[in-house]
């Protein structure tokens, strides 16, 4: 899924540092039993079944939420009008944003996927891109 460069910005580079630290935060999340998913700006999270679905699917998943997103200032970036059903589409996409790291683990039947990206995105009174 090339989502960038459908809206004309740079593709994202793979951050090992990022990915470090999404892996530290998976099994932190894994610690804490793995059916809660907390998190910081400049991040996605997924969680459901383990092995039903694949690490694309899951990014795919976010990507989908492409067909809710309209132009726009954050927050006021969704045709729902709730900026929560495109927000991992937005963090993806944002124009500012240069890198991605992500990690996934497995725990209590669940998985987890994290992606953190640099710099954050989804800051209110900015646009996208």
């Amino acid at each position: 899924m090339r989502l960038s460069e459908d809206v004309g910005v740079s593709l994202l580079t793979w951050s090992e540092a990022l990915a470090r630290d999404a892996q530290t935060w998976t099994n932190h999340l894994a610690a804490m039993g793995g059916n809660t998913l907390m998190h910081d700006e400049g991040e996605n999270l997924w969680l459901g079944t383990a092995g039903a679905f694949s690490s694309n699917d899951m990014v795919n998943s976010w990507g989908a939420e492409k067909k809710q997103f309209r132009q726009g200032i954050f927050p006021n970036v969704s045709k729902t009008g709730d900026w929560n059903d495109v927000g991992h589409y937005t963090q993806m996409i944002w124009g500012a944003t240069t890198q991605v790291g992500c990690a996934k683990t497995t725990t209590g039947g669940n998985d987890i996927l994290v992606c953190r990206y640099s710099p954050p995105g989804n800051f209110e009174g900015q646009p996208v891109f």
